[in-house]
């Protein structure tokens, strides 16, 4: 799921997605890009009420990096894209939220394929907006072949080449409905 997002939006709908039952499917593994990033929406969630979250930075040893991707005891893993590179095994997820694009599409590809456990149900919610731009290509093609709808905002942009079908009327785009997560007021 692709869901356009400004900035100022994006801490309320991580919120949302870690609160609500029917969309959340832990563990959740968010990715970010800054060590502070990680450790400033950990802290966020648990003020907010999400007990079980905790920051994995790369200033972390390795094996305690490793302990808590693998603890059960956390529902909410907030890493850094850093934190996360370096760990050797694929982490098991049953949803990971992309809250910053990774800087690469080969970056993207691994973040984003970490859900899923032998056909359980699992979820990648990605948060794009302006900053995503010069992904906005390889982004829109990667969603195309996959069959996720590319939020309008990206189709429209000029930084946009890619030869991607836009939506009829009737089909929705990823920022005005989402088939799984459904709309949040």
């Amino acid at each position: 799921t692709v869901l356009w997002l400004e900035n100022a939006e994006k801490r309320k709908r991580l919120f949302e997605l870690t609160t609500a039952s029917r969309t959340f499917f832990p563990p959740c593994v968010v990715a970010v890009e800054l060590d502070e990033g990680a450790r400033i929406l950990a802290q966020m969630l648990i003020r907010k009420g999400v007990t079980s979250a905790v920051a994995i930075t790369d200033d972390m040893p390795p094996l305690e990096r490793r302990a808590l991707l693998a603890s059960p005891a956390a529902a909410v893993k907030v890493a850094s894209f850093a934190a996360l590179a370096r760990v050797a095994e694929p982490v098991a997820a049953g949803m990971v939220v992309l809250f910053d694009v990774p800087p690469t599409i080969a970056a993207y590809l691994v973040f984003s394929n970490q859900t899923g456990r032998f056909g359980a149900l699992h979820l990648t919610v990605t948060f794009v907006n302006h900053e995503s731009g010069p992904l906005y290509t390889d982004l829109a093609m990667n969603w195309h072949y996959r069959g996720i709808a590319v939020p309008a905002q990206i189709l429209a942009s000029p930084l946009c080449k890619a030869e991607v079908p836009r939506p009829s009327k009737k089909q929705k785009t990823g920022g005005e409905r989402i088939s799984m997560l459904g709309s949040f007021s």
